[in-house]
């Protein structure tokens, strides 16, 4: 978690905007949200091909001529841009930064992502404010407010220089009373160490839970386990991995507490947050928001594609039609039952890097929808050698029996067209690889494996 500090968020004047602004976006019509994106999106576009390296050398090379740009035909040109790959932005992080950025105060922040390579990235003003106020509409919706107690639950590692930096007997973690909040790293909890952890949550009794969902499961089953239930989460708000059906199941039976999913990025171009009436709206104020085949194209209603995102608050570092290489499946004109007038994204399925290979060169993602329904089933993790099978390693209750190994098997066939074979490894635990998230697909085949790009 990159450690909050007000003054990257604390201008007055543009956060009262902001949140009054999206306060009563959530009930504008579709004519309102695509004329307030038109008005952000040109001015946008016009600021690249002025100020921004990568983009003015783009705009030539593709004949986009800034004085064509108006209101009416600014859509269609920005999907005129290819899709920009991740590695693009990695490889030549400068060539993203406006010539006037340091007027949108930028700070950097480096993620080193799935890849293990260094990712720099830039927070401007603009972006940090409209953060802010999409994480406040969020915690709205959850029935939290900012300034409550909250706990920050992940895989990551303490070192000497976090700041806050607090023990209690043999409990490790962050308090930062600037936001009330805690900070747990959850490599570090075990059965002999938990009475500690749990008195300082019955100190602070934090009552939005925020983190990694295999570290919220893994607290959960340590409490329950050791009947130390006193403390209870109001609201649980799963972030940075993609939450599962039996990951979700544990949770709820421990705290019976609303989960609601939200998704985000650290490069601050989209937003989604799920509502009580389990919508999962993506906010419009924060950026453009398209659902792409492989070839850049919108795909139909109820298809799976790239999600591709262009923030509109970042002049710093904009960033264009940005494959975030998460998938998710596309929504319709449908509206969800709170009233909200938000547009939805079905679901978000999960990362490239979560997908499986077959021989044939096919890409399989979403495999913990297989998962969905199955009882006894606390952890799961699917590794793939090569391109013929898949290990299954599992962490099971009684529950679990001979039938729902069955079913479980038969469901992983179908999701793969019975392109791949199955063995289930039972573990009595299943601990990640690496600090910081847990990888529900660890496929060390490459995509070229496949034969295909």
């Amino acid at each position: 978690m990159i450690e909050f500090k007000i003054a990257d968020f604390f201008y007055l004047k543009d956060l009262a905007r902001t949140y009054w602004l999206m306060r009563r976006a959530e009930h504008w019509t579709a004519e309102q949200f695509h004329s307030y994106q038109a008005d952000h999106l040109l001015p946008l576009l016009l600021h690249c091909s002025q100020q921004v390296p990568y983009y003015i050398d783009l705009f030539k090379k593709i004949g986009l001529s800034p004085e064509r740009l108006n209101r009416e035909n600014v859509f269609d040109q920005l999907r005129r841009l290819p899709l920009l790959d991740k590695e693009v932005l990695r490889a030549a992080p400068d060539r993203f930064m406006a010539r006037n950025g340091q007027a949108y105060r930028p700070k950097a922040i480096t993620t080193s992502g799935t890849t293990g390579t260094p990712l720099t990235v830039f927070w401007d003003r603009g972006s940090n404010v409209m953060e802010l106020c999409s994480m406040q509409r969020f915690w709205r919706w959850a029935g939290f407010r900012i300034g409550q107690s909250f706990l920050d639950l992940r895989s990551r590692v303490f070192t000497d220089q976090d700041r806050h930096l607090t023990t209690h007997g043999r409990a490790r973690y962050i308090r930062n009373w600037k936001i009330n909040s805690l900070e747990f790293n959850s490599d570090l909890i075990d059965k002999e160490n938990l009475p500690d952890y749990y008195q300082v949550l019955l100190r602070y009794r934090p009552r939005l839970l925020r983190g990694h969902p295999q570290a919220m499961q893994k607290l959960a089953l340590l409490l329950q386990e050791s009947g130390l239930t006193e403390w209870k989460p109001r609201v649980v708000t799963p972030t940075s991995e993609a939450l599962y059906d039996f990951q979700k199941a544990e949770i709820s039976r421990v705290w019976p507490a609303p989960i609601l999913d939200h998704y985000g990025l650290k490069e601050h171009n989209a937003f989604f947050a799920q509502c009580p009436s389990g919508g999962y709206h993506i906010f419009p104020e924060y950026g453009i928001t398209e659902i792409v085949n492989d070839d850049g194209v919108a795909v139909q209603p109820g298809e799976e594609g790239w999600i591709v995102a262009t923030g509109l608050h970042n002049f710093a570092q904009p960033l264009l039609r940005y494959n975030t290489r998460d998938r998710g499946v596309a929504a319709g004109d449908e509206r969800c039952g709170c009233g909200r007038t938000l547009p939805l994204i079905r679901s978000v399925i999960g990362r490239i890097d979560d997908c499986i290979y077959t021989e044939n060169g096919a890409r399989y993602s979403g495999m913990h929808f297989a998962f969905f329904g199955r009882r006894g089933i606390q952890k799961a993790r699917l590794i793939q050698e090569n391109l013929n099978s898949v290990q299954v390693e599992l962490v099971t209750t009684p529950e679990f029996d001979q039938q729902e190994a069955e079913q479980l098997r038969e469901a992983l066939l179908v999701k793969v067209n019975r392109q791949l074979s199955f063995t289930f490894v039972y573990r009595d635990d299943i601990r990640q690889e690496t600090p910081g998230k847990f990888k529900f697909v660890v496929s060390r085949c490459r995509p070229q494996d496949t034969g295909k790009p």
